[in-house]
């Protein structure tokens, strides 16, 4: 499994160490825990694990500290270094089930009786190196937020306890509720008091072609990150490198064929600057070739993006485009796709054919906690029914921010095997003249064969029919015939999505 993504990027790593060893070093310096500790914050974690943890559970039970250390700035840190510090107010302390490792992050399950489900990234080691791939561990630790994630604050306590398969049912019980009820928690305040200050996104999202990311906004207290695609091939983000060392963990250098990458405009702006005055003292006619190129798109992209384009397009011309992943494969099931206003039903039959389901069980979506579906489907006339609100007559620019703004909701399909998707609304575009929709642009990965028997059981299937001597490789060989679960085609999945599901409503039995 690739954890790359499971960890900080080390400058960001970095940064955290830098913060939290001052604020640890501060905090004691006020509480007096550890009279002998050193002053420097860069001698904290050289002291036994115990005593730093006596620290920390003293500094988070006194939140105040957090508001002195900012307003004192002791260390004379610049204003988004103090944002991160005054986001720690948020902390969450406690029991944890370390569960599983996913790509995006690490499950931390609480253990209270309202468990809750955490994406938490490592620090500088990663958290299967320190605990073992055997899971799941029960450990002590505290969660803080960082610029928009979660993280721990590098203490883990706990015993090498080995647990049967009644708990671990529990703990997937527990776990499947939670995620369902809350999703999988990815940034702190979660159900509480918001930060102290805290800004609206100020960037509208707009796709601006058929095969460009839209742009990414991420708030973290009252500091806003807002990130523009630019797609370069393997030459140019070789040259970018080359002029922006501080840049190049970004730019995937190994990866050929083209690449869309997120930067924030001042980071596009710096490209187009150092990428400009490099070209003039290029060695060679491709290097200059492929520096200019890397001008002409930074440009293209600082020009393209701007506040209120949504209003811009025409509602019969609107796009709405949509990345729908399946949660909790690994490698991704994911596809892009773009279509017109229509309704959340008509949203469902898209998703369907798209990723390869067959529509032969109950689906709803969830946004923003509110259910919407079928109510003749779903609703069985009992007193404890949820409430529903029909998709059918509900359409997408009714969900839609009036902004532009992303945003993800839920959508479940087959409440048996409960294949929950992430549905994230991209942006909206201008439809091109001409063009045909709906449209499915791109994916990765077949979808799982219909009654499987949900996440586990398809990764089961999968282990089965990778080993010609399992006793059960030829019964699943037979079941489904030939699995080439890394194959898919998008011109495929756009003809399914334009000949659409039959007219199941109204069949005849």
């Amino acid at each position: 499994m690739d954890m790359d993504n499971m960890q900080l990027l080390p400058p960001d790593c970095r940064l955290f160490y830098k913060l939290h060893t001052a604020l640890m070093c501060y905090g004691n310096n006020k509480l007096k825990t550890l009279p002998e500790q050193p002053a420097d914050p860069t001698d904290f974690y050289a002291l036994e694990p115990p005593e730093r943890a006596k620290v920390r559970d003293d500094v988070h039970g006194h939140p105040e500290l957090i508001d002195l250390f900012v307003a004192d700035n002791p260390f004379g840190f610049d204003a988004e270094e103090l944002v991160v510090v005054r986001s720690w107010k948020h902390a969450v302390r406690g029991s944890f089930y370390i569960f599983r490792y996913l790509k995006p992050h690490t499950i931390f399950l609480t253990s209270g009786s309202e468990p809750k489900a955490y994406g938490v990234l490592a620090l500088a080691d990663r958290l299967e190196d320190l605990v073992g791939a055997r899971l799941p561990r029960l450990i002590q630790t505290v969660l803080l937020p960082f610029q928009g994630k979660i993280v721990y604050d590098g203490l883990l306590s706990g015993h090498n306890i080995t647990f049967g398969g009644g708990i671990k049912r529990i703990l997937n019980d527990s776990y499947r509720e939670t995620k369902r009820e809350l999703g999988i928690i990815t940034k702190l305040p979660f159900g509480g008091e918001e930060p102290e200050v805290q800004e609206e996104p100020k960037a509208i999202i707009v796709t601006p072609g058929r095969c460009e990311e839209t742009h990414e906004t991420t708030i973290s207290g009252n500091l806003e990150t807002t990130t523009f695609p630019l797609r370069l091939t393997q030459a140019q983000r070789k040259v970018i490198a080359g002029q922006l060392a501080s840049l190049r963990p970004d730019f995937q250098l190994d990866k050929k064929n083209q690449r869309t990458l997120q930067f924030t405009l001042n980071e596009i702006k710096e490209i187009a600057t150092k990428c400009a005055h490099a070209a003039r003292d290029a060695s060679s006619g491709m290097e200059r070739n492929s520096l200019c190129h890397v001008v002409d798109a930074a440009k293209i992209a600082i020009e393209r993006f701007g506040e209120g384009k949504i209003h811009r397009i025409p509602a019969a011309g609107r796009l709405y485009q949509f990345k729908i992943t399946l949660r909790d494969i690994e490698p991704p099931i994911w596809r892009r796709i773009q279509m017109k206003d229509g309704s959340l039903d008509r949203l469902h039959e898209h998703i369907q054919t798209s990723m390869g389901w067959t529509n032969s069980h109950l689906h709803q979506f969830t946004v923003d906690g509110v259910l919407y579906g079928d109510p003749d489907l779903l609703l069985q006339g009992f007193e404890n029914d949820p409430e529903i609100v029909n998709s059918l007559d509900t359409r997408l620019s009714e969900i839609i921010p009036q902004s532009g703004s992303r945003f993800t909701f839920a959508y479940e399909y087959d409440f048996g095997d409960c294949w929950e998707h992430d549905v994230l609304f991209e942006g909206c575009l201008r439809a091109e003249k001409g063009g045909r929709y709906p449209l499915c642009l791109e994916g990765e990965r077949a979808c799982p064969p219909e009654d499987v028997g949900g996440t586990s059981g398809y990764l089961d299937y999968l282990e089965t029919l990778s080993n010609p001597d399992h006793e059960q490789w030829e019964e699943s060989s037979e079941w489904q015939g030939p699995c080439r679960p890394e194959e898919f085609d998008a011109a495929v999945a756009t003809q399914r999505m334009r000949r659409g599901l039959p007219n199941w409503r109204h069949q005849e039995l």
